[in-house]
C-alpha cells in the first residue's frame, strides 16, 4: 500500500499510512558485546598457541640437556664438545623459561585488569587453554627453574629494579594496547 501511495503521489496517504503503521520492538544480542567476546576468543587463540610452543621449545632443550648430560656422564676425557653443547642448551633454555614465565605472568596480570577475569576462565574458551595452562603453570612455578632462572637473569641485568618480575608485569602493555585499539572500534 506504501508503494501504491508513492506511485499515486498521494503524500497524505504516505502519513496517514506512515502514522498507523504498526510499531514492533526487537531483541537481538547486542553487538558490542558479542565482538567483544570474539575478540577475547581470538586473543585466547593466541595466548594458548604462544604459550604451547614456547612450553615445547623448553621441554625440547630440556630434554636435549638431559641426554647430553647422561651420555657423557661416563666419559672422563676433558671437556667434550657434547658437554658445551649442554652448557649451550643450559643458556638457551634458561632464556626460554624467563619467556615462559613472563609471558604467562603477563597473560594473568592483562586477565585480570583488562578482561576482569581469571587466566583460567579466559583461557577456557580454547578447547586445550586449560591443558596447556596447567602444563605451563607447572613449569614456571617448579622452583628450582625459578631460582637459576632469577640467578641468570640478575647476572644479565645487575640493576636490582630490574627483576623477573618486573620483566613479567611489563610485557602487559603488549596485549593492552592492541585491545583497547580494537575495542574502540566496537560501537
Amino acid at each position: 500500500m506504501l508503494l501504491a501511495a508513492r506511485e499515486a503521489e498521494k503524500g497524505t496517504w504516505i502519513d496517514r499510512l506512515v502514522e498507523t503503521c504498526p510499531r514492533e520492538r526487537y531483541r537481538s544480542t547486542d553487538r558490542a558485546v558479542t565482538d567483544r567476546f570474539r575478540l577475547a576468543q581470538l586473543l585466547a587463540q593466541q595466548v594458548v598457541f604462544e604459550l604451547e610452543t614456547t612450553r615445547l621449545q623448553y621441554e625440547r632443550l630440556r630434554l636435549q640437556q638431559r641426554f647430553v648430560s647422561e651420555t657423557d656422564a661416563g666419559n672422563d676425557e676433558e671437556l667434550s664438545d657434547e658437554l658445551a653443547q649442554s652448557a649451550d642448551c643450559i643458556e638457551e633454555k634458561r632464556a626460554v623459561f624467563i619467556r615462559l614465565y613472563t609471558a604467562y605472568y603477563d597473560y594473568h596480570e592483562f586477565s585480570k585488569t583488562v578482561l576482569d577475569v581469571e587466566l583460567e576462565s579466559w583461557l577456557a574458551l580454547h578447547p586445550q587453554g586449560s591443558s596447556v595452562l596447567e602444563t605451563v603453570s607447572e613449569i614456571v612455578t617448579d622452583r628450582q627453574e625459578l631460582k637459576q632462572a632469577e640467578d641468570w637473569f640478575e647476572s644479565l641485568y645487575p640493576d636490582p629494579r630490574i627483576t623477573l618480575d618486573e620483566s613479567a608485569s611489563g610485557r602487559c602493555l603488549v596485549l593492552t594496547t592492541p585491545w583497547e585499539a580494537a575495542t574502540a572500534t566496537i560501537p
